[in-house]
């Protein structure tokens, strides 16, 4: 049986960063099957056309928006970075084991 991308009762840390300076897209996945094994997946891409910037009044949906209904998977925490393009996979990690020691919570 194949890797599964999110498995049921693990944790798993995604990563998708854009540059539009640089045009390209990383993308990121990191789990930990057990305490003593981890799984990496990092990959690079280029676009088809071009990466835009996002407009000062921007809105980003993260689970769910007024088109598609919001699935049956939990999110335990999103963070947010403008202006910061991990390059790297060492740059990945530092980001999935971080402690931001801010904790906001938003209920709908």
């Amino acid at each position: 049986m194949g890797s599964v991308l999110l498995p049921v009762g693990q944790w798993v840390f995604l990563c998708s960063t854009t540059s539009t300076i640089a045009q390209k897209q990383n993308g990121f996945r990191y789990t930990l099957p057990s305490t003593s094994t981890q799984t990496v997946a990092f990959g690079t891409r280029s676009p088809s056309g071009s990466f835009y910037d996002l407009a000062r009044n921007a809105t980003v949906y993260i689970g769910g928006d007024g088109y598609k209904p919001m699935s049956s998977n939990w999110l335990q925490a999103v963070r947010l970075y403008l202006n910061y393009f991990p390059n790297s996979v060492d740059e990945m990690i530092n980001l999935a084991i971080m402690e931001t020691g801010n904790i906001f919570t938003f209920q709908t």
